[in-house]
């Protein structure tokens, strides 16, 4: 499962891995994604988890629990 990574999403470079280009391949092909803040710390999750739930809704990508289960 290809994961959707926030480490530098939240600043100056506001960038999401996987790029673009191979995001509108797993949308195209209704790939779901685990979801990553790549947090170092214990307070940056809650930021970083609000924008992936942002971003997954804009982007129509379908995140799964670590369980296999779709949120």
């Amino acid at each position: 499962v290809p994961e959707l990574n926030a480490g530098r999403a939240l600043t100056d470079a506001e960038i999401v891995h996987p790029a673009e280009p191979f995001l509108t391949v797993l949308r195209d092909h209704d790939v779901a994604v685990t979801l990553g803040t790549d947090s170092h710390h214990p307070t940056e999750i809650p930021e970083r988890a609000d924008f992936l739930a942002a971003f997954v809704d804009e982007t129509g990508l379908e995140p799964v629990t670590p369980d296999g289960l779709e949120r």
